[in-house]
C-alpha cells in the first residue's frame, strides 16, 4: 500500500487514542487489538524516522526559546525554509507491506469510535 508520509503522521495520535478509547470503554476483541497493535508496529518505523528528520530541520532552522528548546516560530526568517522543508518530507511517498486493516467491531464498540480518528486512519482502515 502507497501513502505519503503526511498520512503515516497525522495517524500516529489517533491510532493511539483509539485503541486507548477503546480500551477504557471494554475490553477490545481479540481480532481487533491484534490489527490495530499489528498496524501500530507497521507505522512505527515511518513515524519514528518521520520524526528524527523533523527534529533535525527543527534544529537547522530552529533558535533557542524560552524554555531553552530549539523552536521554529512562524514570523523567524527561517520560517518559511523549515516549512518548505517540512512540506517535502510530509509529501514524500511510503510504501507499506500491507494492505488495508480490516477492523471487525461490533456496533457497541462503533459507538465508542472517535470520528477525527477515523478520519485520520481512513488510508490504513476499515471497519467492519
Amino acid at each position: 500500500m502507497k501513502v505519503s508520509n503526511l498520512q503515516v503522521w497525522l495517524a500516529r495520535e489517533p491510532l493511539e487514542t483509539l485503541i486507548a478509547e477503546m480500551e477504557k470503554a471494554q475490553p477490545i476483541p481479540v481480532k481487533a487489538a491484534y490489527r490495530l497493535m499489528k498496524l501500530g508496529r507497521k507505522l512505527g518505523p515511518h513515524v519514528a524516522l518521520i520524526d528524527e528528520v523533523r527534529v533535525k530541520l527543527i534544529k537547522e532552522y530552529g533558535t533557542p526559546g524560552e524554555n531553552g528548546q530549539i523552536v521554529v516560530k512562524p514570523e523567524s526568517k527561517s520560517w518559511e525554509k523549515f516549512a518548505a522543508a517540512w512540506n517535502e518530507l510530509l509529501g514524500e511517498d511510503v510504501e507499506l507491506d500491507s494492505e488495508k486493516t480490516i477492523l471487525p467491531l461490533d456496533e457497541k464498540y462503533r459507538a465508542n469510535i472517535l470520528v477525527g480518528a477515523l478520519a485520520a486512519l481512513e488510508p490504513f482502515l476499515e471497519v467492519e
